[in-house]
């Protein structure tokens, strides 16, 4: 009860000096006076506080955050610290694009990064792009999620299935597998591809590894019509030009669903694809100590509950599944492995580019 107390004093006050907040490419505001008499966060020192206010903004590019989730970010943090944050929300390849330029320019202007490419952080990690980090809460991680002493760290959980329209799509119509999917009639399904969109690659790699690597070639066989990236699906599924998207996004439908689209996500009973997004510190950050603060307010419980009250799943253990999410307790679970994004990769883009295309 104190914890969700909480959550709604800092987005009360949020609320009250948001109006100011930008909502551009670069979101930003003007310095805020903090939120008074909130209990500090445990694991959150007074002297990194102190320091990061006395630095006094930081800047995020956020290629892993969806926009609700990094306004929720800067409307929290800097309702709590008084902290300006400005942010830049591309998607995860223009995200790596405009690092790799500022760092062959000499320097780069973000203290904090976020990917849904975990391939990418870690090449930066070893290129030492990104800092070392001993976020809080380390210790209720789910297990086998975070390697210690690796910079970038999980900040949520993406459970990524298939999406219909509930309105003129019954249950009994779903697939009841993946290997059902490649079965289903043609143009009945739309994808993102995995040459363009992070997300659909951490889940062809991910099934492909579970079912087998011919699946994507079965798959041909649905003629699914291809879009760049997971934020097109909804679209042509709502209208009813397609009946299902893949791979859906849960958090993405479960907020959609809630607005009042009629919108559901559906988990074969072959595995559910896992991602986690990760988040990290630069290394020689125009703002040190905000870009560390900012990391590890991502990792509260504060923060991790207001993601679930936003119908995300938190990467901490013990924490409820958002309103409206399916049970997966019955369900395989397949989290995405750095291991098989890194072997298998390239042959599942290639894969995907010769036997279905864009």
């Amino acid at each position: 009860m104190r914890r969700n107390m909480i959550h709604q004093s800092l987005l009360g006050t949020a609320l009250t000096v948001g109006a100011l907040m930008l909502t551009a490419c670069g979101g930003g505001s003007a310095a805020q006076t903090p939120a008074a008499d909130l209990a500090p966060i445990a694991g959150i020192s007074d002297e990194l506080v102190t320091a990061a206010r006395q630095e006094g903004s930081v800047t995020i590019y956020a290629g892993g955050h969806s926009r609700d989730q990094i306004e929720l970010l800067k409307s929290m943090f800097e309702a709590r610290y008084g902290i300006t944050v400005t942010y830049r929300r591309d998607d995860t390849s223009a995200t790596v694009n405009a690092i790799e330029a500022e760092k062959a320019s000499g320097t780069i202007n973000a203290d904090v990064v976020s990917l849904a490419d975990p391939i990418r952080m870690q090449q930066w990690a070893d290129e030492k792009l990104i800092t070392a980090a001993d976020p809080i809460n380390q210790d209720r991680l789910i297990d086998g999620i975070h390697q210690d002493g690796t910079p970038q760290v999980p900040f949520v959980q993406v459970p990524l299935g298939i999406m219909y329209n509930t309105a003129n799509t019954q249950e009994s119509e779903l697939p009841a597998t993946w290997a059902d999917v490649t079965a289903l009639a043609p143009k009945s399904v739309i994808t993102a591809d995995p040459n363009a969109s992070g997300t659909a690659l951490s889940f062809y790699v991910t099934v492909s590894a579970a079912l087998g690597s011919d699946w994507i070639g079965q798959l041909q066989s649905a003629q699914p019509i291809v879009t760049e990236s997971t934020l097109g699906l909804s679209q042509m599924v709502l209208t009813g030009e397609t009946t299902f998207g893949i791979p859906a996004n849960e958090t993405t439908v479960l907020a959609a669903a809630k607005g009042g689209e009629p919108l559901a996500i559906h988990y074969p009973s072959d595995g559910v694809p896992i991602a986690f997004w990760e988040v990290a510190s630069i290394a020689d950050a125009p703002h040190p100590n905000a870009g560390r603060l900012l990391v590890d307010y991502q990792l509260s419980d504060e923060f991790q509950q207001a993601l679930v009250d936003a119908s995300n799943r938190s990467v901490l253990q013990g924490m409820p599944a958002p309103e409206g999410a399916p049970d997966l307790s019955g369900v395989e679970q397949l989290p995405v492995s750095v291991e098989d994004l890194a072997a298998d990769g390239a042959d599942v883009r290639a894969e995907f580019a010769a036997k279905i295309g864009a």
